[in-house]
């Protein structure tokens, strides 16, 4: 996942964690020379994926690089860093460098086990599928765990026990991310990019939406469809199965659940 370095998608941020991941820091140290905003970040590391790895990558070196003080500072307060490298793209120093050490710890077994894991043939059809038929405009959102599987096997020859461990694997992989009631999203970075218009107030969202007070969304019709667009997936947010309130908690449809994390 690429997550957008403003502050207003931090709350969107842990929704992707996990410790079984190489996650890249980046930090340009000329524009800010505190660390303070790369301690942010590894503040939500530390409290969603505390065992992950991580690469800081300090970027426009021809101008600026850490000192060798504050990388002291970090290793020592962020055991999990891997290792700190400066870049520059316009002159491409370090950047031959930062590909190797990501292949390195891509392929550490003792923290990514999955990342070599040999799979069948038809694992690649099924995921070349969902990314390139599923995915297309008017595709759905989302399907299933039950339509994941009758795909799977109807399309591809893959038993419900091969389904489970492939859909496993997607979801480890960022190919799909699953939700609280086990629907598994097709394109997890248009469900970044739907919860970050909940979060922020882009003017022609707030233009189809209407007034919101006290930064309080209102659930209704017009308000989602703005966000959403075509795909709205109107399940995924309707709160026609709570039964009462007193069940509301345990009924939570999947996206107000999220919105809640």
């Amino acid at each position: 996942f690429d997550f957008a370095g403003q502050e207003e998608y931090d709350h969107t941020h842990s929704l992707f964690f996990r410790s079984e991941a190489l996650f890249l820091v980046l930090h340009n140290p000329r524009a800010d020379s505190t660390l303070l905003r790369l301690e942010d970040f590894f503040t939500m590391i530390d409290d969603k994926a505390a065992d992950a790895q991580v690469i800081v990558v300090t970027t426009r070196a021809s101008d600026a690089t850490l000192e060798e003080g504050q990388k002291k500072e970090l290793r020592q307060r962020h055991p999990n860093i891997v290792d700190i490298i400066a870049v520059d793209s316009k002159t491409n120093l370090g950047i031959a460098d930062l590909k190797n050490m990501m292949v390195a710890a891509a392929l550490n077994e003792a923290k990514l086990p999955r990342t070599s894991t040999e799979v069948p043939l038809n694992f690649a059809k099924l995921s070349d599928h969902l990314t390139k038929t599923l995915t297309r405009d008017g595709g759905p959102f989302s399907l299933s765990y039950e339509e994941f599987v009758t795909l799977a096997n109807s399309k591809f020859s893959i038993d419900g026990e091969s389904s489970l461990n492939a859909k496993e694997l997607f979801c480890f992989w960022g190919m799909l991310f699953e939700l609280s009631n086990g629907d598994l999203v097709l394109n997890p970075q248009q469900l970044a990019d739907v919860l970050a218009c909940v979060f922020t107030k882009e003017p022609s969202k707030i233009a189809r939406m209407g007034d919101i007070a006290n930064g309080i969304m209102w659930h209704r019709d017009s308000v989602l469809e703005a966000i959403w667009g075509s795909r709205y997936p109107k399940h995924l947010w309707s709160f026609d199965s709570a039964v009462s309130p007193s069940k509301l908690t345990s009924t939570l449809p999947p996206f107000v659940n999220l919105l809640h994390r």
